[in-house]
């Protein structure tokens, strides 16, 4: 009598290490860290604070704010190829109707924000983004990436 059940038994094996990837893979794409930024478009000519329209300024981290001038805090998670970032904390001196975020420059996110987000590179790319207030006070935008 020939043995049916160990074909069966490691095709069951195989499908079931598959789904533990796929639903792993699919988290880290859902995953959302907080991150610390600048909230002007650019650093200071000291290099430690960041100045300028509001925006993503280069500095971006997950270390502590108290080195940034005009700090905040945001929420990302990728998207396909956007970078959805949500304005939890927000220290500039920006109208409350101001509605856009911009990015002037490529700015690469730090490696280590990357590798937390599951990726090995993200850069925004440059542009002006709608900061949708609808359902977050200080806004959502979903910024365009370069995603690897």
């Amino acid at each position: 009598m020939k043995n049916t059940s160990t074909p069966f038994l490691t095709l069951a094996f195989f499908a079931l290490v598959f789904n533990f990837i796929s639903i792993h893979a699919n988290a880290q794409n859902q995953e959302r860290i907080r991150v610390i930024f600048g909230t002007r478009t650019h650093p200071n000519s000291q290099g430690t604070g960041c100045e300028g329209d509001k925006g993503t300024c280069i500095i971006i981290t997950l270390k502590d704010k108290a080195a940034i001038d005009n700090p905040g805090i945001a929420e990302i998670s990728v998207k396909e190829e956007m970078v959805e970032w949500t304005i939890i904390e927000d220290s500039s001196p920006a109208a409350e109707d101001e509605n856009t975020l911009y990015v002037y420059n490529l700015k690469e996110i730090p490696k280590e924000i990357c590798r937390e987000l599951g990726y090995d590179n993200i850069t925004l790319l440059p542009g002006e983004y709608y900061l949708d207030k609808s359902k977050v006070k200080l806004g959502r935008a979903e910024i365009r990436a370069e995603i690897n």
